[in-house]
């Protein structure tokens, strides 16, 4: 009798010990996958990172590929560094590499076995001589719009939920109480009457899903601007939000294929003052974005007469499996001439890679 209480006693202890073990162990395995699943995440957010920031030096390569083009062409007699290059063409070739792209995403994909790991980075770049200025609209001094824009904002109306809102004086009345320029434009939601629209541009998505259908928003940041000097807007550069409030035609993710001859005949009769007179003009633009100058009623008086674009934002995503980061930069050239850059002492050819660092200049970040 005194030997199988043992045993019982024995086999009790022996179950109680191998639970409490197996509790023991998956407590351990759990641990160690959730250890190995944040330090995945640590690291695929910090490769995500660098990729988003590394896309802002892809956006400052892009706007000033053609300069590498203006060098070429300079190095080939550096005695007549002087000469005054042709603009009309040297626009032009801006164009062609970033008008079909502005306001649209750009992909690009990281392999493992050439870059290091598989990622993806993409940019949006839009132009902020393409939105309005807000500082420069109003009168601080007169305490009103000027002239040349009250009547299309005070027709600006806002969508949301299906209710329409003008908030004409709304602004006026935040900026009669401000007294001074905005210093950032998120300051206008402190507008309690402005609807809550997005703030931060949100581009068209980069190959939707077929049959996907979502409303187009407008943005805040997409609208005005402070980054510019002037109360101009080039309608070569509109921005997504600007086209949708003038209902003009807005920009698909796959335009620069569908629409690549378009964009192509247009950028051939590109002149810089075609700004002097836009009402007789105006059909150099038409194709792409399909409606008539009357469409741009409220607007007309501002619209740039001269093509200068000088201050761009870029949004860049970087993505590393299923951790995203997303910045927004301001970016602003600088007034440094391609025969300047070859009086510099460059010994080695691979010093011309410094371009973008030279005319690119980064005002202001924004993680998002």
């Amino acid at each position: 009798m005194i030997i199988k209480k043992n045993n019982s006693s024995i086999l009790i202890f022996t179950l109680l010990f191998m639970s409490i073990l197996m509790v023991l162990v998956e407590q351990l395995v759990l641990n160690t996958n959730l250890h190995s699943y944040f330090s995945s995440n640590v690291i695929n957010r910090e490769k995500a990172k660098e990729l988003a920031l590394g896309g802002i030096n892809l956006a400052r390569a892009k706007l000033t590929a053609n300069i590498y083009e203006i060098i070429k062409k300079l190095k080939v007699d550096k005695k007549n560094t002087k000469n005054v290059t042709d603009k009309n063409k040297e626009w032009q070739e801006f164009l062609k590499i970033n008008l079909s792209h502005l306001n649209r995403w750009q992909v690009f994909k990281l392999d493992e076995k050439i870059d290091g790991f598989d990622g993806e980075v993409s940019i949006c770049i839009s132009c902020e001589e393409g939105k309005i200025n807000i500082n420069e609209i109003f009168d601080f001094k007169k305490k009103k719009f000027k002239p040349e824009i009250a009547p299309w904002v005070e027709n600006l109306v806002f969508t949301q939920g299906g209710k329409k809102t003008a908030i004409f004086k709304e602004l006026a009345g935040f900026f009669i109480k401000r007294k001074r320029k905005l210093d950032d434009l998120s300051e206008l939601l402190e507008i309690e009457e402005l609807p809550s629209m997005p703030f931060f541009y949100d581009p068209p998505m980069y190959d939707p899903p077929k049959y996907f259908e979502e409303p187009r928003k407008n943005a805040l940041l997409d609208i005005f601007t402070i980054w510019t000097k002037s109360d101009k807007i080039d309608p070569w550069l509109f921005s997504d939000s600007i086209c949708g409030l003038l209902k003009l035609r807005r920009p698909e993710w796959n335009d620069s294929q569908t629409k690549k001859d378009i964009f192509e005949k247009s950028i051939e009769k590109f002149k810089v003052d075609l700004g002097r007179n836009w009402k007789e003009n105006w059909d150099v633009l038409r194709p792409i974005y399909e409606k008539r100058f009357e469409n741009l009623a409220g607007i007309q008086k501002i619209l740039s007469q001269q093509f200068a674009p000088r201050v761009y934002s870029v949004i860049s995503c970087g993505n590393v499996g299923k951790v995203k980061q997303k910045i927004l930069a301001v970016l602003e050239a600088q007034n440094i001439n391609a025969a300047d850059f070859l009086k510099k002492d460059n010994k080695e050819e691979k010093e011309s890679q410094k371009v973008p660092a030279e005319f690119i200049k980064i005002l202001k970040i924004y993680w998002l």
